[in-house]
């Protein structure tokens, strides 16, 4: 084991108890596919306003300005 300043620490992954994995930092695949997915959205001209995580699921709230 190697000590050092906690920058030059690799990028860890965390598994919780479920089998759910985090990633303290680093490339992922599945963040930058939802990122992708809700700029996509917004540059329709929709606004994001909440979103909320559940298990297995990200629900998104968005609003559009409605055209008189």
């Amino acid at each position: 084991m190697t000590l050092g300043p906690v920058e030059q620490a690799p990028p860890t992954i965390f598994c919780d108890d479920e089998g759910a994995c985090y990633f303290d930092s680093g490339p992922n695949p599945l963040t930058q596919a939802i990122e992708q997915l809700l700029n996509q959205v917004g540059e329709e001209g929709w606004e994001l306003v909440q979103i909320v995580f559940r298990p297995d699921q990200i629900i998104g709230f968005w609003k559009q300005e409605v055209a008189a």
